[in-house]
């Protein structure tokens, strides 16, 4: 577990699944990352401070920032899963604006790979924080890719898609 993290059921990440490919850090499980997103949303100052404490132990760990990403990105549907995936995501520009450069070449990989693909997200806050990450990720190191990956999604995509690629 999380140290000093509060452990409680979380609904959301049943069903939930990793997009094939992502990695996941030894010992890092989904439900131990919607514990800890949990307990980051608790109105309880305490649990709060607790999972903040957490955080900080954890963000710059192998795997994190991918998980984060993959959470945020494509993790569990639903409005009660909405603040979690949001949480994710406000964690994740963070990580992208101040550490992008001490997260490993595999990390900002698979982070990159699942910011491009859920470039498209519904919801218009939850694209926002998308592209946040994405141009922090870009304006922090060379992605060489990502105006190949967007040109594809224009030209491939469906109308929403294709116009969240030039938002």
């Amino acid at each position: 577990g999380i140290p000093g993290c509060i452990v409680k059921p979380c609904a959301m990440s049943a069903g939930y699944t990793a997009p094939l490919g992502a990695e996941v850090a030894p010992g890092w499980q989904d439900q131990e990352l919607c514990q800890l997103l949990s307990a980051l949303c608790s109105e309880k100052s305490s649990e709060r401070q607790a999972a903040e404490k957490a955080l900080e132990g954890v963000r710059l760990q192998a795997g994190f920032a991918a998980r984060l990403s993959a959470f945020g990105a494509g993790g569990p549907a639903g409005q009660d899963a909405f603040p979690l995936r949001q949480m994710s995501l406000t964690i994740l520009k963070r990580i992208t604006l101040q550490n992008w450069n001490q997260l490993s070449d595999g990390d900002r990989s698979s982070v990159r790979q699942a910011l491009v693909s859920s470039i498209a997200e519904e919801s218009k806050g939850m694209r926002g924080l998308l592209h946040a990450c994405v141009a922090n990720a870009r304006s922090a190191s060379p992605w060489p890719e990502l105006h190949a990956q967007l040109a594809s999604g224009i030209a491939h995509g469906n109308a929403q898609q294709a116009s969240s690629c030039v938002e």
